[in-house]
């Protein structure tokens, strides 16, 4: 299950993510983290909608959304060109002129984000965890997420192997949320083998442990790093999921 009710702290989601904007490590703002209604989930699936018809406008909607469902001001990530690059390599997908986003591209860059920010191994992610997470947000998000191109003459696939840029980056955000947050995402596959059926209260010991320790990875990682060396990591973050700089997207090679 997807953690969506259970509200942080103000400014813990923004520390997290401030490893990919480099924005609240230097921007004191308040939390603005939405109240994840089903509303907010209808508003972003119908922009995503006008998005895969080509509307700059809805795609530019639906960043925002991502940004402010993660704890950062989206004018805050449009200072810093973020929120521009997502939309200028959707429409540029929706186009032909982009390649597609992968799972594999997902796992890559939450994972190398990890290891920068010297996180724990089980706050890497894996193809599996990537899957379960798309299949989770479908529910959500039908339109957005739903294979809408199947194969003729192939059995239904209910997700493409292929991801927009929009869709990538709304997944690859809410897997650093879920990996800050829920439990179902905190543990390894084999550690969640072994409390399977282990005690309650060991279990819930060892999530809130688990949340400790990110919390201090991230206080620990962003307190000492420069704004420099933010906006690097985030520029990685990106070049990872497959979206190109403005301005550089012509350049990108179809996958």
């Amino acid at each position: 299950m997807l953690q969506s009710s259970h509200r942080p702290p103000p400014g813990r989601t923004c520390q997290w993510f401030a490893c990919l904007t480099a924005l609240v490590c230097f921007v004191t703002v308040p939390s603005l983290r939405a109240q994840k209604t089903q509303s907010t989930f209808s508003y972003i699936d119908d922009q995503a909608v006008l998005a895969q018809h080509g509307s700059e406008t809805a795609a530019r909607n639906v960043t925002a959304k991502i940004f402010s469902l993660a704890g950062v001001a989206p004018e805050l990530a449009t200072a810093f060109g973020f929120q521009e690059r997502i939309v200028q390599n959707e429409m540029l997908y929706r186009q032909g002129a982009h390649g597609p986003i992968h799972e594999v591209d997902i796992v890559k860059a939450v994972n190398n984000l990890a290891s920068s920010m010297n996180a724990p191994l089980w706050a890497h992610t894996d193809l599996i965890e990537v899957r379960t997470l798309r299949m989770s947000m479908l529910t959500m998000y039908p339109r957005m997420i739903a294979n809408s191109h199947p194969t003729p003459g192939k059995r239904l696939e209910i997700l493409s192997k292929d991801m927009s840029p929009l869709e990538a980056t709304h997944i690859a955000v809410m897997l650093i949320e879920q990996k800050t947050f829920n439990k179902e995402y905190q543990f390894t596959h084999a550690e969640k083998a072994v409390l399977a059926n282990a005690d309650p209260k060991i279990v819930d010991s060892a999530y809130q442990q688990r949340c400790r320790d990110m919390r201090n990875t991230i206080t620990g990682e962003t307190s000492g790093r420069s704004l420099r060396d933010l906006l690097r990591g985030a520029d990685n973050f990106f070049t990872d999921l497959g979206l190109q700089p403005v301005g550089q997207q012509a350049a990108a090679v179809t996958k």
